[in-house]
């Protein structure tokens, strides 16, 4: 505790290091927190069956997926992955 002829500025690092110190723990507890729960809900999914049913489902998306990849590529290049760089798209 800072007496009265003491001055505390503000670049202090000790209220620095112990402000970003619990920061840190915070973050660490949150991160833990999320990764244990994607776990928990992962291991439920990874349970299924395997009927023809679910890998029909999954092989539906998988074309989905693929095609959205695809697509988007072609949006943001301009052009399909097997045309060259410098082809220009018509129009």
């Amino acid at each position: 505790m800072p007496t009265p002829g003491d001055s505390v500025s503000i670049g202090d690092w000790k209220v620095a290091e112990d402000i970003s110190r619990w920061i840190e723990i915070v973050a660490i507890g949150v991160i833990t927190v999320a990764v244990l729960g994607a776990f928990a809900v992962g291991l439920r999914t990874v349970a299924l069956e395997p009927t023809l049913e679910n890998v029909a489902a999954l092989g539906l998306l998988v074309i989905v997926r693929t095609f959205l990849a695809w697509s988007l590529m072609v949006e943001l290049r301009g052009h399909w992955p097997w045309q060259d760089a410098d082809h220009e798209s018509p129009g």
